[in-house]
């Protein structure tokens, strides 16, 4: 009640945008979290997620804001290789010969596959956030009539997985498919009007005045 929400709608709602935007949503998934885990909060600090995709891809997604020192990292792993993104380095494995034909034809033993590596350092000062907000106002402004590069659907898709992970955690680590459908929703409003409810809030016990620098400071 006095919270709001915890790392689900502070910390990761860029990286359940980046998930679904990259990889599209999937067909279910299954989440556990702790609630005040490592603060003195009521809301969820800590979050682990299984997902699936229609055509057998599988996700696995887990953040915690209680842990130092503090990291971002992405892995997509292919038949053709993997990438990872990892701070500001962007790192691409590429196998000379695809997985399913490697392992289909390799000899007994303990055969590996060799990969080359392509390594790009991206811009940590990149056009990112004040970009998109430029294209909405142009939107508003001039009515350029184009597409905007960050329309409110996709909003609304990082949102959904987010109300899906916490339905899933409170209803015992159960698959959610997705999309919500409205008796879903209608358990997750019931669900989270109740912990309203219940909700004991603290009072505050100090204050501060401080800028939003700090919060898009990356590890190192």
């Amino acid at each position: 009640a006095g919270e709001g929400g915890g790392l689900l709608v502070n910390q990761w709602p860029h990286i359940l945008d980046l998930w679904q935007w990259v990889c599209g949503m999937p067909t279910r998934l299954q989440a556990t979290c702790r609630f005040g885990g490592h603060h003195n909060i009521e809301v969820e600090d800590e979050v682990h997620v299984f997902a699936e995709y229609e055509n057998g891809a599988t996700v696995f997604l887990t953040g915690s804001t209680g842990e130092a020192p503090g990291s971002e990292r992405i892995e997509i792993v292919g038949s053709q290789g993997r990438i990872i993104a990892d701070g500001d380095q962007l790192q691409l494995l590429r196998l000379k010969v695809p997985a399913p034909d490697f392992i289909a034809t390799a000899q007994p033993g303990f055969p590996s596959p060799s990969s080359t590596v392509e390594t790009e350092t991206l811009d940590p000062n990149g056009d990112y956030a004040a970009g998109i907000t430029r294209d909405f106002v142009a939107a508003i402004q001039n009515g350029t009539g184009g597409p905007l590069i960050a329309p409110g659907t996709e909003g609304a898709a990082g949102a959904m997985l987010a109300n899906a992970i916490l339905l899933s955690a409170w209803s015992d680590r159960a698959w959610i498919p997705l999309p919500l459908d409205l008796l879903s929703e209608e358990r997750f409003e019931h669900l989270l009007a109740g912990r309203i409810r219940t909700s004991v809030q603290s009072a505050a016990t100090s204050s501060a005045v401080f800028t939003l620098e700090d919060s898009f400071r990356r590890p190192g």
